[in-house]
């Protein structure tokens, strides 16, 4: 970060669209399904937004912005791990959103079902079907 501080002078708008999915049932889950999605979802997002952080607060403004996705309002059966790094993502960027004002703001972008190459690369489909997220 400090390399593209001193390269651009900078940085005034941050961008975390990263996230992966491994849908299954919740006991198939190993103990690196559950890592790997945790720490693409959800630490990533953390740990770079915190780099980022001091030369914003510095310059005095910049702008964050994180993508996560309607499975952190909704989850269905065989996204509960995603889902819960989704959520995560939502309530952190609230807190980080009204720690930050007025200098830096944050935004959540919470997209449906996009055409991505995601699809493709979920290896089990059980459990993929709508259901409702409460009664």
């Amino acid at each position: 970060m400090a390399d593209a501080v001193h390269l651009l002078g900078g940085i005034d708008v941050f961008v975390h669209a990263v996230g992966i999915n491994r849908r299954k049932p919740i006991e198939e889950y190993t103990d690196g399904d559950w890592n790997d999605i945790i720490q693409i979802n959800l630490s990533s997002a953390f740990f770079t937004a915190q780099a980022a952080l001091p030369g914003m607060r510095a310059q005095g403004h910049g702008r964050i912005v994180f993508f996560s996705s309607v499975a952190g309002r909704t989850a269905r059966p065989g996204n509960g791990v995603s889902a819960a790094t989704k959520w995560g993502i939502n309530g952190w960027s609230e807190s980080l959103r009204r720690e930050l004002l007025p200098d830096v703001r944050v935004t959540l972008i919470k997209p449906g079902a996009v055409a991505t190459e995601l699809p493709d690369h979920i290896t089990r489909t059980a459990g993929s079907s709508a259901a409702p997220a409460s009664r």
